[in-house]
């Protein structure tokens, strides 16, 4: 249901964070759809099928908080591709040292 909110700007969904397992989602393909979502928080939230790449078809997504698990390779790819993300945990934080980025400040 919530990919047809094709007006959405913003969404949120998780678990509870301090819970021992983050919310377990089937797949980012129902999500598709949403062009005009701005900002997705996802921060803990498991992507079963890994569908990474339909990130690139929220085309008008600026901001994205998630600490998904994925090879270095595939998330500076995703973030080298995505034209118009520039914000959030997704992009701001270094995985390989496990810091934020030193010209970044929260």
């Amino acid at each position: 249901m919530i990919g047809d909110l094709i007006q959405l700007n913003g969404l949120c969904i998780g678990g509870n964070f301090s819970g021992p397992k983050n919310l377990v989602i089937d797949s980012l393909i129902p999500f598709k759809n949403l062009k005009e979502l701005q900002h997705l928080d996802m921060s803990t939230v498991t992507i079963r099928d890994k569908s990474y790449d339909v990130l690139l078809e929220m085309t008008s997504l600026e901001r994205l908080d998630a600490n998904w698990r994925m090879s270095d390779a595939k998330r500076t790819e995703l973030k080298e591709k995505h034209q118009s993300l520039r914000a959030g945990f997704f992009v701001d934080y270094d995985f390989v040292k496990n810091e934020f980025f030193q010209d970044k400040s929260w």
